[in-house]
């Protein structure tokens, strides 16, 4: 994001770096928080090369949560996570739904995890699949995602793993 331009909990950023004699910022998006936005303005008064825009569309895409709940606060950031067999089916010719993605897949899906405040599935999906719907792996999140089931009737098996081990999460 643009350094910023104002006092928040920290310092403005936009200052700092002409202080340190900085000489070139590459943005990729602007701030779009009216209190924060201006540092890029504020460089190129101070005389700093200011070029903005480089790799936007992956900056967006990595700031998205933050993005959204700027522009939305009343509506929760959700995505959808899908995986797929080649021909469209969401488990293979025997029925088996888990594990049709590769390892490095799984990595990254838990990746994403990190950065959400919930997992959701549908309880047919719970019952079939039994997820732990936790983040795994060597990344730890600022908090650990809340799980979710949508169950129509409220009712979840407490045979489920995420049943058993939700004193743990």
């Amino acid at each position: 994001l643009e350094p910023c331009a104002h006092q928040g909990k920290t310092p403005p950023c936009a200052p700092a770096l002409v202080a340190a004699g900085v000489r070139r910022v590459v943005i990729a998006i602007p701030d779009p928080d009216q209190a924060a936005r201006g540092g890029a303005e504020l460089l190129r008064q101070a005389g700093l090369d200011v070029e903005l825009g480089l790799e936007r569309a992956a900056a967006a895409a990595l700031n998205a949560p933050f993005l959204w709940n700027l522009r939305r606060p009343d509506r929760p950031f959700v995505a959808i996570k899908v995986a797929t067999s080649l021909d469209g089916y969401l488990a293979d010719a025997a029925g088996h739904s888990q594990w049709i993605s590769d390892e490095e897949a799984r990595a990254y899906v838990h990746w994403l995890r990190a950065g959400f405040d919930a997992i959701a599935v549908g309880r047919r999906t719970a019952d079939a699949d039994d997820p732990q719907l936790t983040v795994r792996g060597p990344l730890v999140p600022r908090q650990a995602p809340r799980r979710v089931i949508f169950a129509r009737s409220g009712r979840v098996g407490e045979q489920l793993a995420l049943v058993r081990t939700a004193h743990e999460v």
